[in-house]
């Protein structure tokens, strides 16, 4: 009741007399004892008093070798806690044995929850990630993304974010196709849910325009820009401010695809959405007024052009005085 009413260092004084009364007598059976030691453990660790956890962890675990069957799941919770220890020590070596130990045992007597296996395994990739292990890192995150993809979703905010960590593992790795491999994936499972509208799908669409960027595929780069560009409309509206720079992304992808009234189209939108948050003074707008009227020139449209080097001069000249 204590630790639940977050009061440790009361629930710590009742373990440590129910742990001293439990030692004193030869009638209380080990695994009491063992329990007591357990939630000790987990006390001390929410107190920050790591040597006193790690000792009753060490204590409780001599114990288990005696006291606890092969149903018992209190070793590999154990170890869990072990591990945490560890980690908040700076001893990574130690934590990545503690969790490793966690997992066979876990495997080797059949229980403990999906959930916290994959908690696990994203404990031991980021050890790994820190001691430069990136394939092993690798692997402990495609085996935790498939736990949680098949307990919560594709859209569940814990598997979007492990994810993404997993896209830049695999990008750190130089693996651009298996990142990209598992970007369509996302994106695939996205379309299956009602309504896929979502920042998330988003998210998703700007990174896999980043990839074909870096194939340097302009056509499916602006694809996939103009996928996520829609989203976005719908839920910031046409004229946000956080559109710009996808619209001025588009209309230079547009015109090297030589496309060039569609990227004046959207270079038009961005000067809207600039003078209206801007005004026309600002650097920026009237930056992209001359742009535009390069554009307009180079499409025969000189009456166009002529008209906005107007404007921009005398943004030019209002920003001088």
């Amino acid at each position: 009741l204590l630790k639940r009413l977050g009061q440790p260092d009361d629930a710590r004084h009742h373990l440590s007399r129910a742990l001293d009364l439990a030692t004193a007598s030869d009638a209380v059976e080990s695994h009491s004892v063992l329990a007591v030691l357990h939630d000790l453990a987990d006390v001390e660790l929410k107190r920050g008093a790591l040597d006193a956890a790690h000792e009753a962890i060490s204590q409780a675990l001599d114990l288990s070798q005696s006291a606890c069957d092969k149903f018992d799941e209190r070793p590999v919770d154990l170890y869990r806690l072990q591990a945490d220890v560890m980690s908040r020590r700076g001893d990574q070596k130690g934590a990545r044995a503690a969790l490793e130990q966690t997992l066979a045992l876990g495997s080797e007597r059949g229980f403990g929850s999906e959930v916290t296996t994959a908690v696990v395994l994203k404990s031991l990739a980021d050890i790994c990630t820190e001691q430069g292990e990136i394939l092993a890192a690798r692997q402990h995150l495609e085996r935790a993304l498939e736990i949680e993809l098949a307990i919560f979703g594709t859209v569940a905010s814990r598997v979007v974010s492990l994810r993404h960590h997993l896209i830049d593992l695999l990008l750190d790795l130089g693996e651009t196709e298996a990142a990209a491999r598992r970007l369509d994936e996302a994106l695939d499972a996205a379309a299956q849910v009602p309504n896929p509208v979502s920042a998330e799908v988003s998210t998703l669409l700007k990174r896999r325009a980043d990839l074909a960027c870096k194939d340097c595929d302009a056509a499916s780069r602006q694809r996939y820009l103009e996928r996520a560009l829609a989203i976005d409309e719908e839920l910031l509206g046409e004229d946000h401010p956080d559109l710009v720079i996808m619209l001025k992304t588009l209309a230079d992808l547009h015109w090297r695809l030589g496309d060039r009234r569609e990227s004046v189209r959207f270079r038009k939108r961005v000067m809207a959405i600039e003078e209206q948050a801007l005004g026309i003074e600002d650097p920026r707008t009237f930056g992209n007024l001359g742009l535009l009227a390069a554009q307009l020139e180079s499409l025969g449209r000189a009456q166009d052009a002529e008209a906005l080097r107007c404007r921009v001069a005398k943004g030019l000249a209002v920003t001088r005085d």
